[in-house]
């Protein structure tokens, strides 16, 4: 019991420190539209959202949704870019991306297409608290053909209005910068957000009495 109570009382000093959550949803612009039906085209163009980050965080995980007319146009992987934010659209360099192939589960009909959810992981340590964009695109960047495949929108609502409407980059023709889709899209991304290392003054106080204790403990030990 003795060896229990005082290496307790350590683990709570080390938490104080640690500042790390468990992964969980870091961004949430909003499932599939209810009202506002439809979505931005991801074949012949990259498309964009941006999203909000409050504190040092890593990503880990994409969901996002799509319709398709036939399971021919979905192109059998799917091309994601991480940027920062450049006055209200994707800067220049991203800052991560990849090919990834999504686990993908049918979620139904919206206007005779065929809809579904689409999760990925990923792992973008470290970006620090403010404002980014997430691109898509059906297939490699090389696949530029005109195909039935969209990013499904998201209704319009309090989660989503901060930020910026979406963005979408052509690339058939080529075009020379990112322009608006005035869309919101169906996504969410999970991952862990990372306190600061400098433990805030309540922490400070909560410490200091932890150490007190365990100090006033190991005299009565004595």
């Amino acid at each position: 019991m003795k060896s229990l109570a005082l290496g307790t009382g350590l683990v709570v000093v080390s938490l104080c420190f640690s500042g790390v959550t468990q992964a969980a949803t870091i961004y949430n612009n909003g499932g599939p539209a209810v009202t506002n039906l439809g979505g931005s085209v991801m074949s012949d163009t990259k498309q964009a959202q941006d999203f909000l980050l409050t504190g040092i965080t890593n990503l880990t995980g994409v969901r996002f949704w799509n319709l398709q007319g036939t399971a021919a146009d979905y192109a059998g992987n799917i091309f994601y870019q991480i940027f920062s934010d450049a006055s209200g659209f994707p800067g220049v360099t991203a800052i991560a991306s990849g090919l990834v192939t999504p686990t993908r589960i049918a979620a139904g009909t919206v206007l005779g297409f065929s809809q579904f959810q689409n999760d990925f992981t990923i792992a973008v340590n470290g970006l620090t608290a403010g404002t980014y964009w997430l691109a898509l695109h059906n297939g490699p960047t090389t696949t530029t053909a005109f195909s039935d495949f969209y990013w499904s929108w998201a209704d319009l609502n309090a989660v989503n209005t901060p930020t910026n409407p979406g963005a979408e980059f052509a690339l058939n023709p080529l075009g020379t910068s990112w322009t608006s889709n005035d869309q919101e899209g169906a996504f969410l991304l999970s991952g862990s957000t990372v306190g600061s290392s400098t433990p805030e003054p309540a922490t400070f106080v909560f410490v200091g009495a932890s150490l007190m204790a365990l100090g006033i403990y190991r005299r009565r030990l004595s």
